[in-house]
């Protein structure tokens, strides 16, 4: 039988798929890593991408300046990124104790201590002001815009305020915008939790224009480009990597334009086309440090849903070291006996949880398909909770997947999770039409 690797926090599970299935298996590149990743960034910074070179827009900024990094939860290696960044500003002028670099947790915990050198390194951790947006503090953020629907828009005032804006990030696939990176810098990673009432809300998620790959039509990317606007990004920096968390490509410039070349380079990276749609999906949380909880982890079920039939299985593993998520995502699942009932109360006017979003998706995927889910960090009991199947093994998890499928099953086995999403021709990711199950009555 053969055995394929699966990336599980800092190491790797095997799992054996029985002969008589086809079996499909598609992992991310690493051979096209930068041989000089710092360089690149430097060359970047110096030959940007629809904008000025850094030293210009810096020139007279004496003022302050904030540089946004992602937290923990994404694989962007900080430390190359930032140390040309912070050269060319202090060479231009802009005192290093004017120079903010703010931690877009979104609605993410805080990074502290340890975690910081984790995150920059230690010379940066030691030498410059690092702090971390924290969502729930109304009184850091001001209002850039408003929604259509009159929603409050806000953002961290330390960003807003400062004289030179500059973000930074990866390019990856997203399972709600198409892509993480730029613009999500801002939102939602610096937005307030009255702002994510209207970004993470029920209906911006429960539609099919929401989901990996996908930007022209997608209601959350433009309304987080929009925030991005309105907040005002006079920078963007943005890298992609390979599986080993490597640079393989450098997008600097104006929001837009670098974007757009980051995209580009990230759908040919980081997408696979299939045909047709498979019977089981083997795939995992990503590895470290992404596979932290089940709640980053479920972006890899999300990438599966696409390509796995309607009553067909996805198995996955995933560390989950940390455990499920916050206290707030684990309220989500409170009274739920069924993922349907979800649907029931979530539309209601005024309902609202923080992480609602990914209780959300894993209520969708619950509905498409059964879930055979292994995770160290977690319990069966702590598992169920989740409308999953726990096994202990990924091999236990396709065995018992194997057992609703027909004498030539279709299998594909995903290693990198959600790092490398397929795109079918006949998709199949279905979202659960709450409309229908009331009867008609929105």
């Amino acid at each position: 039988m053969p055995a394929f690797s699966l990336k599980f926090g800092s190491r790797t599970l095997s799992v054996e798929i029985p002969s008589h299935c086809h079996v499909d298996s598609f992992s991310l590149g690493s051979e096209a890593a930068l041989p000089d990743p710092e360089a690149a960034v430097h060359e970047a910074l110096a030959d940007p991408i629809g904008s000025a070179p850094l030293e210009s827009l810096a020139q007279g900024r004496r003022r302050d300046a904030c540089i946004v990094i992602s937290d923990l939860t994404r694989p962007v290696p900080n430390a190359v990124v930032l140390r040309p960044i912070l050269h060319v500003l202090e060479r231009m002028g802009i005192p290093r104790q004017k120079i903010l670099i703010l931690i877009a947790t979104g609605i993410h915990r805080p990074n502290e201590d340890e975690e910081l050198v984790e995150l920059v390194g230690p010379d940066i951790a030691r030498h410059y002001r690092i702090e971390n947006h924290i969502s729930r503090n109304p009184q850091d953020h001001v209002e850039v815009d408003r929604s259509d629907d009159g929603h409050p828009l806000e953002i961290d005032r330390r960003y807003v305020e400062a004289d030179l804006k500059i973000i930074t990030g990866l390019i990856e696939p997203h399972l709600m915008a198409g892509y993480s990176g730029g613009r999500k810098s801002i939102l939602p990673g610096l937005a307030s939790v009255e702002t994510m009432r209207f970004f993470h809300s029920f209906a911006m998620i429960q539609q099919d224009r929401t989901s990996y790959g996908r930007v022209e039509d997608n209601p959350c990317h433009h309304a987080s480009r929009r925030v991005a606007k309105k907040a005002g990004v006079d920078f963007m920096l943005n890298v992609a990597v390979d599986a080993q968390h490597r640079l393989t490509a450098v997008f600097a410039g104006d929001l837009d334009e670098a974007f757009a070349a980051g995209v580009a380079h990230v759908r040919k990276q980081n997408f696979i086309d299939v045909e047709g749609q498979y019977d089981v999906v083997v795939t995992t949380g990503g590895g470290a440090p992404l596979d932290r909880t089940l709640y980053q982890s479920w972006k890899g079920v999300v990438g599966a849903l696409g390509v796995v039939r309607k009553g067909g299985s996805v198995v996955v593993a995933a560390e989950n070291a940390e455990g499920a998520g916050s206290v707030d995502f684990l309220s989500c699942f409170d009274g739920l006996q069924d993922p349907r009932d979800f649907f029931r109360l979530a539309p209601e006017p005024g309902y609202f949880k923080i992480d609602q979003w990914m209780a959300q998706e894993i209520c969708n995927a619950a509905v498409h398909a059964n879930l055979y889910y292994h995770a160290t960090g977690l319990t069966h009991k702590d598992l169920e909770r989740f409308f999953v199947i726990p096994v202990d093994s990924p091999g236990e998890g396709v065995r018992r997947a194997l057992g609703h499928c027909g004498p030539n099953p279709r299998v594909l086995v995903l290693p990198d999770g959600p790092y490398l999403v397929p795109i079918s021709s006949t998709p199949s990711r279905e979202i659960y039409d709450w409309y229908s199950s009331r009867g008609g009555q929105a």
